[in-house]
């Protein structure tokens, strides 16, 4: 059993935390739930950064069930999947992830980037992506190059059944929370259940993979380095490969102090580690080099 981990730092968080247009396009607020020649698989605390908390685990649950595709139920291209139940973009606007389907026994997952919020000024300010128009717009038009060309033979990936999961939280695929920044700023920090749920359709549909690669830039690099040790404990025979592309970490002292309890990040830790258990450690304490290091350590 071989597991391969590469981590491309470039950049910096800071660096990264503006409305990234080479991935995710011009961002502009709201959402129209774009839907057009895809597949479209419509199923359906306080701190010191002026934060109100407006729930824990189940903030903003509306009471309705995560509905997805089965894999036969995929079509051809690239398959718009809105999953429901509590997923959200930043400002509560629907949220949809993409898949492709090829090899079954082939997975990859990219995390795209955006910037990131996680008190007043940063989530006040065009410092992140908090809506997914021009991305979908991309999507519909096919105007997604590089890995995304499924239909391109030299692209090493073509083959491959990928998941493309767009952001627009500002927590870097973290997030279950709906934090208040000072007045009338609310944000839905929904990227960890957002991303969960990607988790769950692979789970469900694609039960023998033996290759996952997991990928992301900037804050989706974030997204991939949290979300690989998920993907590594459910498929562990399988060979997986991880690329952190702008991921470089380069944060304040406190800022995962600061962006923690905005976020509710402690859902998505992986406690199967022991180091990174948030029911054995203080996770507030870490640096992006613990997290690196207890994920690599592990696997």
């Amino acid at each position: 059993m071989r597991r391969w981990i590469v981590i491309t730092c470039l950049c910096a968080l800071g660096a990264g935390c503006g409305s990234e247009n080479n991935e995710n396009g011009t961002p502009n607020n709201g959402s129209n739930n774009a839907n057009n020649e895809n597949n479209a698989a419509d199923m359906g605390a306080n701190n010191e950064n002026n934060a109100t908390d407006m729930g824990g685990d189940d903030a903003g649950n509306n009471g309705n069930p995560v509905v997805l595709p089965t894999w036969d139920e995929l079509g051809d291209g690239w398959n718009e999947v809105y999953p429901g139940g509590d997923t959200a973009c930043a400002l509560g606007q629907e949220w949809n992830f993409y898949v492709w389907k090829g090899d079954p026994t082939k997975l990859t997952i990219h995390y795209f980037g955006g910037g990131g919020c996680w008190n007043e000024a940063t989530c006040s300010g065009d410092v992140y992506t908090d809506e997914l128009d021009s991305l979908r717009a991309q999507f519909d038009a096919g105007e997604r190059p590089g890995i995304f060309d499924m239909e391109n033979a030299d692209n090493p990936i073509a083959d491959w059944t990928q998941i493309a999961v767009p952001y627009g939280t500002g927590d870097v695929h973290w997030g279950d929370n709906i934090a208040e920044y000072g007045v009338g700023t609310v944000i839905y920090h929904k990227g960890g259940v957002n991303a969960q749920t990607v988790l769950d359709f692979a789970d469900r549909e694609m039960p023998d993979v033996t290759d996952v690669f997991v990928q992301g830039c900037s804050a989706g690099a974030y997204g991939a380095v949290m979300w690989a040790p998920h993907f590594m404990n459910r498929y562990q025979n399988a060979t997986h490969t991880l690329f952190a592309d702008s991921g470089a970490g380069v944060i304040t002292d406190d800022f995962f102090q600061n962006s923690f309890g905005n976020w509710n990040a402690e859902p998505v830790f992986p406690a199967f580690i022991d180091d990174l258990d948030p029911a054995q450690i203080d996770i507030t304490a870490l640096t992006m080099v613990d997290l690196y290091g207890a994920i690599g350590a592990a696997f």
